[in-house]
This record gives structure tokens, sequence and C-alpha cells, in this order.
């Protein structure tokens, strides 16, 4: 199968599907501008992602340094070995007990994500599927169903935006609001929040004060949407904040020095706005009134509730769980027997079975073949 375009004709989630419901073995060649990525697949699933421009901070070392598990000095003893006799730098790690085959493995699969779930942001660019049988290196990094990623992928457009509003940027240091490790203390024990999960419980403890948010997902292995994920949950849980700078607060005191001055003038060109707006809205009254249209009634559109906004957003969610499901019953010839089964296949949270409602979304497998998901509040 020759499968090539544009990815405004075709964009990346769907070619994804595609592969992967095909099944099909071979790679796949994306370009933007200066940037090209070769994905890799085997029956369907992606075992190798490779940008041609790779940088040495992408590179397997590199992560293992940034994550504080080897140091550059292990680092440029391992490359040594490798150059010496071109094993796997992992296999070397590994023989040299630095590090565990688990935690190599770990890295892979990870580096694997990030470079796929960036495709994700791609608007523009070329794509190009060559079939062709590849050999697989399964000891390294586990492969992943295409339908995976593209649930997952899916989910992090929908929920970037979310978290940036929050953490717009990944040089920001956090620091910690209440201190979870007192003794008999922990994050489990804490308010009894569903939202906080393993992610929460690892990024937790690289929260120290000074550590940024990229430096936490360095050390945390679990990529940068998860580790800001987590870090906006636990914002929202009154766990951590942003940590204060000596450098903002000389701003902030720049500003309250400058307060006075600047309500002065906001308090003037208010005063000549409101003017304005009763000279103008008393002509176009004259003017409806000449007309004969008498009164004019104006309606004041109220902020939307909070519970009409939770039900704007579990209509989002519940699309993003009924792909969930269909991609579960792809995979497995049957709709799930619980809405518990599709975190373990698709990797989804477990609060994504309640968002944005406190209880689960009721889910029942019908005899039929069937299934209904109706919202906790019905």
């Amino acid at each position: 199968m020759a499968l090539q375009g544009t990815l405004k004709d075709f964009p990346i989630a769907d070619i994804f599907q595609l592969i992967g419901q095909q099944r099909k073995t071979g790679f796949l060649v994306l370009k933007r501008e200066d940037q090209e990525v070769k994905v890799f697949f085997h029956k369907g699933k992606i075992f190798r992602a490779q940008p041609s421009n790779r940088s040495g901070m992408d590179l397997l070392g590199d992560t293992l340094v940034r994550a504080e598990l080897i140091t550059e000095e292990q680092l440029e003893e391992g490359l040594s070995i490798q150059r010496k006799t071109l094993q796997r730098l992992g296999d070397i790690l590994v023989q040299q007990g630095l590090v565990d085959r688990e935690t190599v493995q770990k890295v892979a699969n990870l580096q694997i994500s990030e470079t796929i779930y960036d495709l994700f942001n791609w608007k523009e660019g070329t794509y190009n599927f060559q079939a062709k049988k590849l050999e697989v290196a399964t000891d390294l990094a586990a492969p992943i169903p295409a339908e995976n990623v593209l649930m997952e992928g899916i989910r992090r457009l929908d929920e970037w935006p979310m978290v940036k509003k929050k953490i717009p940027d990944l040089d920001m240091v956090m620091e910690r609001v209440v201190d979870l490790d007192l003794p008999g203390e922990g994050l489990s024990s804490i308010k009894g929040d569903k939202n906080i999960g393993e992610n929460e419980r690892i990024v937790y403890k690289l929260v120290d004060g000074s550590n940024s948010v990229r430096e936490i997902a360095n050390m945390a292995l679990i990529g940068e949407f998860e580790t800001s994920k987590a870090l906006w949950n636990l914002m929202n849980a009154g766990y951590v904040r942003h940590a204060k700078k000596g450098a903002d607060d000389d701003n902030q005191e720049k500003i309250v020095e400058k307060l006075p001055g600047m309500l002065a003038r906001s308090f003037v060109g208010a005063i000549f706005t409101i003017i304005v707006l009763i000279i103008v809205g008393c002509a176009a009254f004259a003017v409806l009134q000449a007309a004969g249209m008498g009164p004019v009634t104006y309606k004041i559109h109220h902020s939307i509730t909070p519970r009409l906004k939770n039900e704007l957003i579990a209509k989002i969610q519940k699309d993003r769980l009924i792909r969930a499901i269909e991609a579960y019953a792809l995979h497995m010839g049957k709709y799930p027997d619980k809405l518990e089964d599709i975190l373990v296949e698709h990797g989804m949270n477990r609060s994504d079975l309640s968002y944005p409602w406190h209880d689960d979304y009721y889910y029942r497998r019908l005899g039929n073949g069937e299934y209904i998901l109706l919202d906790p509040k019905m």
C-alpha cells in the first residue's frame, strides 16, 4: 500500500487510524519545512519513531543524564564502548549495572511517544507510507498500537489548552503549598482526591521550589504533557503553586509604586468613556424615538453557570470516551465489560471516567452487542 499526500487533505489522526485498522507493516515519512520524522509500523503497531534532525538532547543517554540516573562521565564511558563494540548504548549501560532493562525500555518508549504526539500539532506538511517488511527489536521498546496513539493524541490536543492556562511555560518553577510527607500522611490520604494518581505522586516528590516544569519532566520520565497535567491536578487540589521569584517580587513592588498614578489615569479615562457613552446613547435614543420605534430594551447576557459549563465539557468528554470504547472494540473484538477496561488498553487516566463530574459516567454493555453511556447526573 502506497499512501501519500498532504496533511491538509489527510490529517495525522486519519493516517494513523488507517494504518492501525489495516494492520500494515512499513514506515511513514512525514515532512514539514526542514523537519522530517520517520515512524515505523509492524502490523499496525508503532515500534520506532525517529526525527531526521534528532539532536543530542533526544538521545537515550542524554535523557538518562537529564533524569539524573547516570552521570556525564558514565555516559561518555558508555559511548566509548559503543564506538568500539557497536553494541547498543542501552545494552552497555545495563551490562555495567548503571540502569536496569526496565528503565531503558521506559525511556525508549517515552522517546517514541513524545516524538509521535508532537506530530499531532502538525497542520501542514507531507506524508508518504511505504509497505515494507521490517526487523522489529521488541526488547528495547514495546510496540504501541496505533489506536492507542490516536486516542492519546486526541486527548492531548483536547487538554493542552486547558493545562497551559495555568502552566504556560515549561521553565516555570513550582513550589509546595502543603507538606504531604508528614509521618502517617501522604497524597493518597489527603481529601481522597480521585485526580491524584501515580503521576501526581511522582511529580509531587520532585517539586522543591527550584525545579522547573521541564526539569521535573526530565526526572519523572513521564513526558512534558503528563508532567504538566499532573501539576495542573496538584494545583487545582491546592497542593502546589507557582514559586515566587525575587525578580517577580521586584516587578510587583514597582507596580505598587506606580499604582496611584495608574489608578488616577484609569479613573480619568473611565469618566471620559462614560461621558462619551452617555452622549452617544442619548443621541441613539433620540433617533429611535423620532423613528417611532419606542423604547429600546437591552438583554444582559450573564456569564455561563458552572453546571452549564460542565454539561458542555461533558459532551466533548463523552465523545472521547465513545472513541476509546470503539477503539477497544476494534482491538479486542468486543465492547468492554466495564468502563475501567479502556484505561488499561488506551492509557487513559482514572479521572477521565468522571470528568467533569464527581461521579463516573454510567456505562453498561447490552446483550445485543451494543452499549449505553450516560452522564452520572442522569
